[in-house]
């Protein structure tokens, strides 16, 4: 979702995992994409954010 601060956004998607967390057995994680700028660092970010290691 794309929109300015304080629509309201964060407090859907966490109303929308809240929702759904008994599909998921691993549950649902938060992840905060609001201090990227560049897409370059969106792949390390969820990855450091679920502590993936990195398989390279």
């Amino acid at each position: 979702m794309l929109g300015p601060g304080g629509t309201g956004k964060t407090r859907l998607a966490l109303e929308c995992a809240s929702s759904l967390l008994d599909r998921f057995k691993d549950g649902a994680w938060f992840v905060d994409l609001s201090t990227i700028s560049d897409g370059a660092f969106l792949e390390s970010t969820i990855s450091a954010a679920l502590r993936l290691l990195d398989g390279g």
